[in-house]
């Protein structure tokens, strides 16, 4: 079993939640008209490729015992982070709904603020130097908060939503509706 600050490989019974499909299919990335987290409405805009690419050109250069967001579940850590995430994105998420899932059997994940793709994706460039500390700070699982990114002339300043990517077997948690009470008198 490895832990580490946002990295963890073992058997555990971690729990996640998901933006899921009416089918059920779980978000994760498609090069043939999706992309993270499931938005397969329309294709990807280069930017996404562009953040994509970059983050894990720079996970294989430090981070290679990170799953990569190219081929992991792309969950999130809790019900809060899924809930923020759709009132940030809620054209990633509309008419999707949120389910908890838990992993099963042997497993990779690890926790990023998914507020660093948000800051990558802004319309502003960046040289190769900055581009590999925004990197970095992703991958170690810094917050953007921790940061204090400018952005136009101001702090870039986002809430956390912290993202679970997870390499392995990841199954729905079965609902269980509340029971109702037998009251005296009635059969």
């Amino acid at each position: 079993m490895t832990i580490s600050k946002n990295l963890f490989a073992g058997r555990a019974f971690l729990e996640f939640y998901a933006w899921a499909e009416a089918d059920g299919a779980l978000p994760g990335w498609s090069f043939e008209g999706g992309g993270p987290h499931g938005e397969s409405s329309a294709p990807t805009p280069a930017q996404d490729y562009f953040v994509e690419y970059h983050l894990e050109f720079f996970r294989q250069q430090g981070f290679n015992r990170y799953p990569s967001r190219l081929h992991s579940h792309l969950l999130f850590a809790t019900r809060a982070d899924a809930e923020a995430f759709a009132e940030k994105h809620p054209e990633r998420t509309y008419g999707r709904r949120l389910i908890k899932l838990r992993a099963s059997g042997q497993c990779s994940c690890s926790f990023h603020d998914g507020a660093w793709l948000d800051y990558l994706r802004q319309p502003h460039t960046f040289d190769l130097e900055a581009l590999s500390k925004v990197a970095k700070a992703y991958w170690s699982g810094r917050t953007v908060e921790e940061a204090g990114l400018p952005f136009l002339g101001q702090p870039w300043r986002e809430m956390p939503v912290i993202e679970a990517l997870v390499l392995g077997e990841v199954a729905p948690v079965p609902v269980s509706l509340p029971r109702s009470l037998d009251l005296p008198g009635f059969a």
